[in-house]
């Protein structure tokens, strides 16, 4: 009974795995890299073309697993030019110059803002500032702490979209902030925090309500 016209689609870091936590991997950075940037190339044009009248606007964020030097420390202030992830998405968006439908958001820095209604929304990977350290209650008390104390102080936000830690966290009325899944699923890494299915999450926008209709998209 929706019809939607215009879609925020966010590309929120942690497209590849790379070499992180020494990682075993069946493929190289390079055709990890093309194989991803393949993958998104082609879950646009499926969008654009399953759906005349849709406008996307595109955010995108870059993730700990696209850093082009895997090594610490990490240099923050030039994460972005840095990055896999950052190459692949600012090639697309040349790709995609000619396409009026489609529109980009991707900030030089760690949080992009953008307006949806009158609402302020928030998206970062979630690698920086906070760390989830196996806290009771999962991800809700360390992420509300960074958002109220320091984020919102800094600039202030209806609604905190995340990612990183591959635990899918619908928002509440109460509680303004989302955790998206994980694409890959379960890898020897993560064994050690557990088990979820790939998902990732799904939701509307109300411009009275705010948040309506959340829903996970299974990927499996």
């Amino acid at each position: 009974s929706t019809r939607i016209t215009n879609l925020v689609l966010w590309w929120g870091g942690d497209i590849i795995t790379n070499e992180m936590h020494d990682t075993q991997n069946a493929l190289g950075v390079a055709p990890e890299v093309l194989e991803a940037m393949d993958g998104l190339h082609s879950g646009l044009q499926y969008l654009l073309q399953s759906n005349p009248d849709l406008n996307i606007h595109v955010v995108g964020s870059v993730g700990n697993h696209g850093r082009a030097f895997t090594q610490k420390p990490v240099n923050q202030a030039r994460e972005q030019e840095q990055s896999w992830e950052w190459a692949m998405y600012n090639i697309l968006r040349d790709r995609y110059k000619g396409e009026k439908r489609v529109t980009w958001t991707m900030e030089r820095a760690y949080h992009t803002y953008i307006s949806v209604y009158d609402k302020t929304v928030r998206f970062n990977h979630g690698h920086l500032g906070w760390r989830y350290n196996l806290g009771l209650g999962g991800v809700h008390g360390p992420l509300w702490k960074v958002i109220s104390q320091t984020w919102d102080k800094q600039k202030r936000a209806d609604l905190t979209v995340c990612g990183h830690y591959h635990t899918l966290t619908p928002a509440a009325i109460g509680r303004p902030y989302m955790v998206n899944g994980s694409v890959i699923g379960v890898t020897p890494y993560g064994m050690n925090f557990g088990y979820e299915p790939p998902a990732q999450i799904y939701f509307l926008i109300h411009s009275h309500y705010g948040i309506v209709n959340q829903r996970a998209l299974f990927l499996e």
